[in-house]
């Protein structure tokens, strides 16, 4: 590696560090008020209806989000072939979010227990079509996004402490919730000018990414269904959401610690997506044994040290009607040391055209 491609890696694996950790570490400061104020029942309401959409988010974006940073890192140094990549992806992404929401306000939004609910976090859904921030991790511009979620989380976090004031306010929160993404996915439309000023682009065809997509999409879709069926199976499977609540915030503290351990991986797609395209296999190698070297390096460490102090830690951070959940957060901290992360980006690289 050379001084100069070196010091770009850590400073934006530092930039990405903050914006991966940041969307954890801002909720895991509300936790203790929000698990206190809410109640362990609505904290297990909110996870399963965001479980729920969480489904349709997935369908409706199916590999869009790395399949496009690994096309924009391709086309990264040809302006007019980046642009047209960008138009094209977009526009795909626009039409399968579509036709998910509308699958959501037929189904869920209009029919269920929780419709009320889930037409709050409608909203939630438009957030993600209008998500760009692949682009940026294409580019290498991972500065862009951490300002984005400064601000907007550390709005969205003044804006629960301020509404969320009893066991009443579920709505509010999943407003909040919602807003905050849809906001600040939005706000980085404003960049784009930049990098697109004076070029124009022919022969639009958006069909011709549909099967990298989808090819791309299907070896992550056991992975992306593993992180969230557990809610759903725990929603639907028992009637008193408290025990989902548990599960919830001991899921939430230990994704923290796995956000930390990922983090370099998704940085070094878009660097590895252009070293792929060289044909440098010697480099491309040095990069891959290093990003997982340094991986399990502070995934083991973690690991340890949150089992150990769990028991203490857990019922003075969420409460005592938590209890439950240093158990569960116990036996899920060995996820911590899971790589999955981390493979799908290296298939998202691999994967062909």
């Amino acid at each position: 590696m050379g001084k100069l491609e070196t010091k770009s890696i850590k400073k934006n694996f530092l930039y990405n560090l903050v914006y991966q950790v940041l969307i954890l570490i801002l909720p895991i400061i509300t936790t203790p008020y929000i698990s206190r104020v809410l109640g362990a029942e609505n904290v297990g309401i909110y996870s399963f209806t965001i479980s729920i959409v969480t489904y349709f988010t997935l369908f409706g974006s199916l590999g869009v989000s790395m399949y496009g940073q690994r096309e924009i890192a391709y086309a990264r140094d040809n302006v007019s072939r980046r642009k047209k990549v960008f138009i094209e992806i977009i526009l795909f992404r626009f039409i399968t979010m579509a036709i998910a929401l509308a699958v959501f306000i037929l189904t869920y939004a209009t029919h269920d227990e929780y419709k009320g609910y889930y037409q709050i976090l409608i909203l939630y859904l438009l957030a993600f079509a209008f998500d760009i921030s692949w682009f940026f991790q294409g580019m290498e511009e991972f500065k862009k996004t951490v300002i984005r979620n400064v601000i907007v989380r550390t709005a969205s976090v003044a804006c629960i402490f301020i509404f969320v004031r009893n066991q009443g306010d579920l709505e509010k929160y999943l407003l909040i919730y919602s807003l905050a993404d849809l906001i600040g996915n939005i706000s980085l439309w404003l960049y784009l000018p930049k990098y697109f000023r004076g070029i124009k682009v022919k022969h639009i065809n958006i069909i011709r990414h549909a099967i990298p997509i989808i090819m791309l999409f299907i070896p992550q879709i056991a992975v992306k269904i593993y992180n969230i069926v557990d809610k759903t199976m725990i929603g639907y499977m028992i009637t008193d959401k408290s025990a989902l609540g548990n599960y919830e915030e001991a899921y939430k503290i230990t994704n923290v610690l796995f956000t930390v351990v990922s983090s370099l991986g998704i940085v070094m797609v878009p660097r590895i997506a252009s070293i792929f395209a060289s044909g440098d296999k010697k480099k491309l190698n040095d990069y891959i044994l290093k990003s997982f070297r340094f991986t399990f390096l502070l995934a083991f460490p973690m690991m340890l040290g949150a089992i150990a102090v769990s028991k203490e830690f857990v019922p003075i951070f969420l409460g005592e009607e938590y209890k439950d959940a240093a158990i569960i957060f116990n036996i899920l901290a060995p996820t911590i040391l899971g790589m999955r992360n981390n493979k799908c980006n290296w298939n998202t690289i691999f994967a062909s055209n």
